[in-house]
């Protein structure tokens, strides 16, 4: 998947796995959600399934895999489609030349004459604590291993355009709501790094729409990603999918008016609670947009290596 300013280019697609995902069997495997100790969202299901073997390089002017990349990636999908049903219905697949170890799902949402992107992202990388090796990889390829953890991430994405060639969708105009998220730059030369605002703008947007003294450390609800505000989905059915819609156009709502505003307040100082724009903008959201995130909780614990882990229920 390629991100070019606001516009999202995609390029391929595989029928058979796009079949393999609609005709799945519909027996959901129970699953909890959790995040790891460096904030990696992820799914322990109640049944293992195996990860082949993948290359590690891909050249990214290749917009097509080749067909032992598919193979490999259809075993995955088949084996991760019939445990999870509810988190892949309705979604398509398509193939991210950038991205070859994190395969990408999508649908397309319209709510109130609103359009949005929902992006399912697999992270198939190899995880010493979480997957267990059948045979070794090398310089060339991953591990074969097996696991009962997936790793992913979701978002919904404001959409301002559905781009289609000859009633193909080859790509997506994103509704970009941030002007910069760039601040400037630290250190000179080589060691010179650019500084952006992301970070604070996911919790400023986050801590705005919480409820007063919810803290869902790690989730963030509201992210910066691409420009613009998106929705971070950790109810992966396609039934809560379609429920934040309404609550998320009226956040953006909201937060729409406000967000150059909020972008100054980034320039000089990190976020914080205490500043008195923030204060004020607390007190104008309105109580039915903390509806979606009031019976949310997360809890930390000790995982079997002793690593600290988070589960949320919502």
């Amino acid at each position: 998947m390629e991100q070019l300013a606001n516009y999202i280019e995609l390029h391929y697609t595989n029928p058979e796995i796009n079949f393999l995902i609609s005709h799945a069997h519909k027996k959901v495997t129970n699953y909890t959600k959790h995040f790891n100790q460096t904030e990696e969202f992820f799914l322990k299901l109640n049944a293992a399934y195996t990860v082949p073997h993948f290359p590690i390089h891909h050249n990214i002017l290749e917009k097509e895999p080749d067909s032992n990349y598919m193979l490999n990636l259809k075993a995955v999908v088949t084996q991760a489609s019939r445990l999870l049903p509810d988190v892949f219905d309705g979604l398509s697949y398509w193939f991210d030349a950038e991205e070859i170890h994190k395969p990408l799902f999508y649908k397309l949402y319209q709510y109130d004459k609103a359009n949005f992107l929902y992006l399912l992202r697999l992270d198939l990388s190899f995880r010493h604590n979480a997957h267990e090796v059948i045979e070794k990889g090398d310089n060339d390829i991953t591990p074969f291993y097996r696991t009962r953890h997936l790793f992913l991430d979701a978002h919904i994405i404001p959409i301002e355009e559905v781009v289609e060639e000859f009633g193909h969708i080859v790509g997506f105009k994103i509704k970009q709501l941030i002007s910069q998220t760039w601040i400037g730059e630290r250190g000179r030369g080589y060691f010179a790094q650019g500084i952006w605002m992301d970070d604070d703008l996911t919790k400023y947007f986050s801590r705005l729409m919480l409820p007063h003294a919810k803290n869902l450390y790690p989730f963030y609800p509201y992210v910066c990603k691409y420009k613009t505000v998106c929705q971070n989905v950790i109810s992966l059915s396609s039934e809560a999918r379609a429920r934040r819609l309404a609550g998320f156009l009226k956040a953006i709502n909201f937060l729409n008016p406000h967000i150059s505003n909020i972008q100054q307040d980034l320039l000089d100082a990190h976020f914080s609670e205490q500043h008195p724009h923030f204060q004020f903008l607390k007190d104008q959201v309105p109580q039915e947009l903390y509806a979606d995130w009031q019976n949310a909780d997360i809890r930390v614990y000790l995982d079997e290596h002793g690593m600290r882990e988070f589960i949320i229920e919502d």
